[in-house]
């Protein structure tokens, strides 16, 4: 009985995990029932989800999947972050919430099947939010179409200039 509650463990954390694209792990031990309410609050808010599990579970759960790699960080107390939409914005939560709660450290992760250090995750929580990143690329792909519209007014604004001047100068005359 007890081996069939932990293979339905197994089955449950394979499930939510395996299609996910980002996984972060980070140490709690020490941190208040309220504190970890609170961070669950946080990572919510980016449309992601925390959890906690069994090491062993998990490990044998991300056995042959995109997240193999998180198998080293699987030590001590464990809890698993799963990003949503926006993974930068989920590591920022994790990595502000760490920074005010001295008790919890942040162990690693994946992303989108490469395996992310602890520094690495700090880099990526420091990166602007998706929604700030798609403006930069829509502004820097829209930058050379602007550029030639106001080559080619340029042309017509030193015509019409042109034009004015000719005006000017017959009714001078």
């Amino acid at each position: 009985m007890v081996n069939q509650k932990k293979a339905e463990k197994v089955k449950a954390l394979k499930e939510l995990v395996n299609f996910q694209d980002c996984l972060l792990i980070a140490n709690f031990n020490g941190l208040s029932a309220a504190a970890i309410t609170e961070l669950r609050k946080k990572i919510r808010e980016t449309s992601g989800q925390m959890f906690v599990a069994k090491n062993t579970l998990m490990d044998i759960a991300v056995t042959d999947t995109k997240h193999e790699g998180i198998k080293p960080y699987l030590v001590k107390e464990s809890a698993f972050i799963i990003a949503g939409k926006d993974a930068a914005a989920t590591a920022k939560a994790l990595y502000d919430f760490s920074n005010e709660n001295q008790q919890l450290t942040i162990k690693g992760g994946v992303l989108n099947g490469k395996l992310l250090t602890k520094e690495q995750v700090i880099e990526l929580a420091k990166m602007p939010p998706r929604e700030v990143m798609i403006a930069m690329l829509l502004g820097t792909m829209n930058a050379p179409i602007a550029g030639f519209a106001n080559v080619l007014a340029g042309t017509i604004r030193k015509f019409m200039y042109a034009l004015n001047a000719i005006k000017e100068q017959k009714e001078q005359a």
